[in-house]
């Protein structure tokens, strides 16, 4: 077992002795694994659990076909369920507990016929997630450098005439070609047509003479997500010019970001890199600069302009910079990582 599973694990035993818990268990599943994989580095197939006790070697449990067996093998203890009657096997699991935490999301419905009280422990594993080893910030820049070049690729597409669900479409193909899965489905929006950027519908519209288009992808490959939005104008030189001194103050920005720093606190940094530059009216969206990344599509803690958390070494963040003015905004996203020094672009 390698230190950095050994120091995990660690805060596992730390909650059990601080809440007074007879096991905790990790659930994790194909649709939501970020938990599970933190803790195992198991990205599971199905339903499965891992779960540790005080005093006791650890042992891991899988609700799960039994073919699956293979696939973990290497973990030890490995004990083995008939995923078709979860509810009673889990109540063998949990007989004679009495307080018992649960990370991860796990479907109620588990724990119907046991008898424990449930306690919640995602709030407070959520800021360790935030860290990760050299091994997962590996994975997390390759699946940010095959969706850079995929956002890249689609950006060609976008000219004068063409639908919007072509290019969607495009972005969909090339996802799957790359190995890749969608985060959550490809927005292409057309901001002439919708300043609402929540309103990227109408698969009939096209592409306009003069037009300024958001292209917003998230991808997972090899268990690790990665989320990035650009901009591609149309006839539209001015606003070029003006995006590229938005992507010159946020490589800035990234450039300058050191662990210790409270989130709360980066919005006025950046808008003091902005207001350099004659940025013709627009101005910062300071409430929102993004989310964490990695494990899942979307981590905790967000990038909110009264976040207490500060920065630490190995966080991996989605960060958003808008800027808006009236009903038009230029938009920017890139997987960062902070590293000892300094921030790191990881989407290029």
């Amino acid at each position: 077992m390698t230190q950095n599973k050994k120091n995990r694990l660690g805060v596992l035993e730390k909650l059990m002795k601080s809440r007074k818990l007879d096991m905790i268990l990790v659930f994790g599943s194909m649709q939501k694994f970020g938990e599970l994989q933190y803790f195992t580095g198991l990205r599971p197939t199905y339903y499965h659990y891992f779960f540790v006790k005080p005093g006791k070697p650890l042992h891991s449990g899988y609700f799960a076909p039994y073919f699956l067996v293979r696939e973990v093998k290497n973990i030890r203890n490995l004990v083995t369920f008939d995923d078709l009657d979860i509810p009673a096997e889990m109540n063998k699991l949990l007989h004679g507990k009495k307080r018992v935490g649960l990370i991860g999301s796990a479907p109620a419905f588990h724990f119907s016929e046991s008898e424990a009280e449930i306690v919640f422990l995602d709030d407070e594993i959520r800021i360790e997630m935030a860290v990760k080893n050299s091994q997962e910030i590996k994975k997390i820049r390759s699946v940010s450098n095959t969706l850079a070049a995929i956002v890249k690729a689609v950006s060609r597409k976008v000219k004068c005439g063409v639908a919007i669900s072509k290019i969607a479409e495009a972005m969909e193909k090339m996802v799957g070609d790359k190995g890749a899965g969608l985060a959550f489905p490809p927005i292409v929006h057309n901001t002439k047509h919708h300043p609402n950027m929540f309103n990227w519908l109408s698969p009939t519209e096209k592409v306009l003479a003069r037009d300024a288009v958001r292209i917003n992808l998230g991808i997972e490959k090899d268990g690790f997500y990665a989320d990035v939005a650009r901009m591609v104008f149309v006839n539209e030189a001015g606003l070029a010019k003006l995006y590229a001194v938005l992507e010159k103050c946020y490589g800035q920005f990234v450039a300058g970001l050191r662990p210790g720093m409270v989130i709360g606190d980066l919005a006025g940094r950046i808008e003091k890199l902005l207001s350099k530059h004659q940025m013709q009216g627009y101005k910062l969206d300071k409430s929102y600069l993004g989310h964490l990344i990695g494990f899942e599509i979307i981590e905790h803690p967000f990038l909110l302009s009264n976040s207490p958390e500060k920065l630490r070494n190995g966080m991996t963040i989605s960060l958003l910079v808008r800027l808006k003015k009236g009903r038009s905004e230029l938009f920017i996203q890139n997987v960062v990582l902070i590293g000892a020094r300094s921030g790191e672009i990881l989407s290029v």
